[in-house]
């Protein structure tokens, strides 16, 4: 997943011209999508995301091109849905916007200690 983040955040990688397609907008009525991609706003940033669940598993990947920053989240913990990577996200937006939207689970200090580090450069 590490070199799929990276492929997507280096212009110069191989697969660039091909990866970075999947990243121009489309728009689809009234709303404007991503081929494979969500793409949310958060602190005026651009995020593209997908996340993917199945019995057993979890992820969620996200990119903030701008800031050169990919966040994978990879969980062997999932019952049908993906409520566990779910509460890591609402912990990363809570960090990221500074607003307390649900009761969540807080990441544990080796994840925050990255997620800081990765916000601050």
């Amino acid at each position: 997943m590490c070199l799929f983040v990276q492929a997507n955040l280096n212009e110069d990688h191989p697969l660039a011209s091909a990866i970075q397609q999947s990243h121009i907008p489309v728009m689809i009525g009234d709303s404007t999508h991503h081929y494979t991609w969500f793409s949310d706003n958060i602190s005026d940033q651009n995020i593209l995301w997908h996340n993917g669940s199945t019995f057993g598993f979890s992820s969620y990947l996200a990119l903030n091109k701008e800031q050169s920053i990919g966040v994978v989240l990879l969980s062997n913990y999932c019952f049908g849905s993906a409520s566990m990577v779910d509460e890591y996200l609402d912990a990363i937006f809570k960090f990221i916007t500074k607003k307390d939207l649900y009761p969540l689970m807080p990441l544990d200090p080796v994840g925050n200690k990255i997620l800081e580090a990765m916000m601050q450069r």
